[in-house]
């Protein structure tokens, strides 16, 4: 009875390993095939870009654009990657590309094109003419979204022409940073979840300032001779009216003249700037002379003509150095 006891044991052991080990392989096989048939991640290639700016030149701030020749190179590891001509110039009113090559070097694509072209800028005019400018130049992936394909900025090997020099212009700072744009649109391309789309692309910015003191006297030099002018109304009696007023409206209309001048250089904006500053507060002082006259005038008919002499010579010397000062304040904070 006991052997028949153990036999039974043992068989039952032996039953419910073996349905054990068969449950440990179909698990086993159900997590290789869920690893085989979980997709890859899509990795983007990597397409290293960089930049040699040869030239700048047709800065023209009533446009918004200036012109550049510039040298581009992309290397990458990739063969099936068609970026040759699937990168343009966002910012580009024209451009063109000459001299392309293509080589295969070390096992890597290497693509060197020079693009020429006018391109769209903002310019900040705020300051003018003690303005800091930045020139921006935006190679962006055409083709190409961030799913396939990601530029890598070549920070080392990107410059700007040690013998480039810009007539009027200091250059500050040369960088080549990677900025993708994010577009409000999928193109209508069913791959894309969702409205938006995101493309790799570079910003090549020049940072240049304005010699600014030859053209800020060159400016606003007859300005300043129209305000002394009107300045002069103080050293006429106070019983020619006639007299004062026609200095202090000369030199009103040369304001006006020198407003007309300096604005059609300008870009259109709505910001209050430095030059506006400027014109608005010789425009207040004329106005002022032209007030005062008229008040003096009054004083002197009413018998008061020493007072009114005296007040004078006070206006005389204290508007032309309040102006200035306003003015110096006005500059330093520009």
């Amino acid at each position: 009875m006991k052997k028949y006891l153990l036999l039974i044991l043992l068989y039952g052991a032996g039953f419910f390993c073996l349905t054990a080990h068969a449950q440990d392989e179909k698990k086993t096989e159900k997590t290789e095939k869920a690893t085989v048939d979980s997709p890859k991640p899509n990795v983007p290639d990597t397409v290293k870009i960089g930049a040699f700016v040869n030239n700048i030149y047709d800065l023209s701030m009533t446009n918004g654009e200036c012109s550049a020749s510039v040298w581009v190179w992309l290397v990458y590891k990739s063969d099936t990657l068609k970026i040759s001509e699937n990168f343009e110039v966002i910012n580009a009113k024209t451009a063109q590309r000459v001299s392309t090559t293509t080589e295969r070097v070390d096992g890597l694509n290497w693509i060197t094109t020079k693009i020429m072209g006018k391109l769209q800028q903002d310019w900040f005019v705020h300051n003018f003419p003690f303005d800091t400018q930045k020139i921006v130049i935006k190679l962006e992936s055409s083709l190409y979204d961030m799913r396939s394909m990601v530029f890598k900025a070549d920070v080392e090997g990107s410059k700007i022409d040690k013998n480039f020099a810009l007539a009027g212009w200091d250059i500050k700072k040369f960088e080549i940073i990677n900025n993708p744009s994010e577009y409000d649109t999928n193109y209508g391309d069913p791959s894309i979840k969702g409205e938006k789309s995101r493309y790799s692309a570079v910003d090549i910015v020049i940072t240049i300032k304005r010699q600014s003191w030859g053209l800020f006297f060159k400016v606003f030099l007859g300005l300043y001779i129209a305000l002394l002018i009107s300045s002069l109304v103080f050293l006429v009696p106070s019983n020619d009216l006639n007299s004062k007023f026609g200095l202090a409206i000369g030199g009103l209309f040369a304001a006006v003249g020198n407003k007309y001048i300096v604005d059609s250089v300008l870009p259109e904006t709505n910001v209050f700037t430095l030059c506006d500053q400027i014109h608005a507060l010789t425009f207040s002082f004329i106005f002022f002379y032209i007030l005062i006259s008229a008040i003096f005038h009054e004083l002197d008919k009413r018998g008061k003509t020493e007072l009114t002499v005296k007040l004078e010579r006070i206006c005389l010397f204290a508007g032309p150095l309040l102006y200035a000062i306003l003015n110096f304040i006005l500059i330093t904070r520009a």
